[in-house]
């Protein structure tokens, strides 16, 4: 996923959220409210064992 990075962390939340894969290029956050939604996903697909981040 690459594009609009103001937005990026939000829709990589709701593609993974809808059960979708997501390869997105960096910087997948660039605000303090985006890591906060960014660690949520993290936390939340790592216990489905489905998270892998590659940087």
């Amino acid at each position: 996923m690459a594009g609009n990075n103001q937005k990026k962390t939000e829709y990589i939340f709701n593609t993974v959220d809808a059960g979708m894969n997501v390869l997105a290029d960096k910087p997948m956050v660039v605000n303090s409210d985006g890591f906060e939604l960014l660690k949520k996903l993290l936390q939340k697909q790592t216990r489905k064992r489905y998270c892998y981040m590659i940087s």
